[in-house]
């Protein structure tokens, strides 16, 4: 399981979700679609975001 982060900007914690790469699997559209993880498209680059708060 992966351990939340906090926001840097508004300190929370309930409002940070993963950034998820690659193709989007049944699982991951369905955490997706429930707000639990954000699509961060097919390719990772070096250095791109790991979290996002909504």
């Amino acid at each position: 399981m992966i351990k939340n982060q906090i926001c840097h900007n508004c300190s929370s914690a309930d409002s940070v979700v993963p950034i998820v790469y690659g193709y989007p699997h049944d699982e991951t559209m369905k955490k997706y679609n429930e707000g639990k993880l954000i699509l961060g498209g097919c390719m990772q680059e070096i250095g791109a975001p790991k979290w996002y708060c909504k």
